[in-house]
């Protein structure tokens, strides 16, 4: 059975026999066909056995969100199976509202147009080719406060089983050319604060209250078609006076793209320009509400970044290394994230 599945799995993807994200070159040079010895725990199976049960209150909670689905046309394939889990793994009321990108409007105006129709007092922007985890609505919910920005955990879709691949994306970073960074997550499931601040997320899956999205206009159209999603919501909630959380139980797995292959068309140099534009904007304290300077987000984070690199200096050339095992920035345990103040 053995040489059977690895004769077509011999690429950079899960291995179900042992359980991990393998390579040609761990299948030939390492593994030899002998899965057993390198077999390693599900890491789905272990998240549902670490994860807390849902609160009386949280199941009482009967506020509606109402989830946000931009569809490209390479995307349309995968929206069946993506309306699927977000309903199946739900526990309260939502609505799900799809948009197509038929004329190139991009997910900014789409957002915008399902963010008008809305229901629901919270909103969840989420990309078309996702999982969620059982119970994320109650969950999510219960962190998402009048001033937050709220991210899941990210892991990477395994498109055949519709499960995550067994990745372990939670915090984000910011380098100072405005672009993502990824550190490892230092401790276990089991060590995890159910909240931890992070700097920066990606755009594929974040709830806010549909009062706060409007207080910030929405998505900035004027900023593009597609990318940067995240950067444009981080920098305006964050730099505002709001806080950006990572609900550390709640997963949402990810189909990661090839280049080329994203769902909207994209003009490189408009990307770019995005990212200069937000990255000048802020920086200059012309932001729309802006309370905070830019370099408040590096101080914010400095335990993460290498001190010998100053965060709002101006030369780009350089991005953040992290420190070796620093433990990640939390919420206190027991806060409730919905009235923390800010320090």
């Amino acid at each position: 059975m053995a040489n059977e599945y690895c004769e077509k799995h011999t690429h950079n993807e899960i291995c179900r026999l042992t359980n991990r994200v393998v390579s040609a070159g761990f299948c030939r040079i390492v593994c030899k066909q002998r899965p057993e010895q390198y077999k390693r725990k599900s890491l789905d199976e272990h998240r549902a056995r670490v994860r807390s049960p849902l609160t009386a209150e949280q199941k009482a909670d009967k506020e509606t969100v109402s989830v946000m689905i931009p569809v490209g046309q390479v995307d349309e394939q995968y929206l069946e199976r993506t309306v699927q889990s977000i309903e199946g793994n739900a526990v309260g009321p939502i609505e799900i509202l799809v948009e197509h990108d038929h004329e190139g409007e991009g997910h900014r105006f789409l957002t915008n147009r399902m963010a008008a129709r809305a229901r629901g007092k919270y909103l969840l922007r989420i990309d078309c080719h996702v999982a969620l985890s059982e119970g994320w609505d109650a969950r999510m919910k219960a962190s998402c406060g009048p001033t937050t920005l709220l991210k899941p955990m990210l892991d990477a879709l395994d498109t055949e089983t519709w499960t995550g691949k067994g990745r372990d994306m939670g915090m984000i970073l910011l380098t100072k050319t405005m672009q993502n960074t990824y550190p490892l997550m230092s401790e276990s499931l089991e060590e995890r604060a159910i909240e931890q601040e992070t700097m920066s997320i990606l755009g594929c899956a974040y709830m806010i209250q549909k009062d706060y999205y409007w207080h910030h206009d929405g998505c900035e159209e004027a900023l593009g078609v597609w990318g940067a999603g995240g950067l444009e919501w981080v920098l305006k909630v964050w730099l505002t006076g709001g806080r950006v959380i990572l609900r550390t139980d709640v997963v949402c797995c990810h189909l990661f793209r090839q280049s080329g292959t994203t769902p909207f068309q994209i003009d490189i140099n408009r990307l770019n320009k995005t990212f200069v534009e937000l990255g000048t904007r802020w920086r200059s304290g012309l932001g729309k509400g802006q309370t905070r300077p830019l370099s408040w987000l590096g101080e914010r984070f400095s335990d993460y970044l290498n001190d010998n690199v100053q965060w709002a200096g101006k030369d780009n050339r350089y991005v953040y290394p992290l420190k070796a095992r620093e433990k990640l920035q939390t919420v206190p345990q027991g806060s409730n994230s919905k009235e923390h103040a800010l320090i």
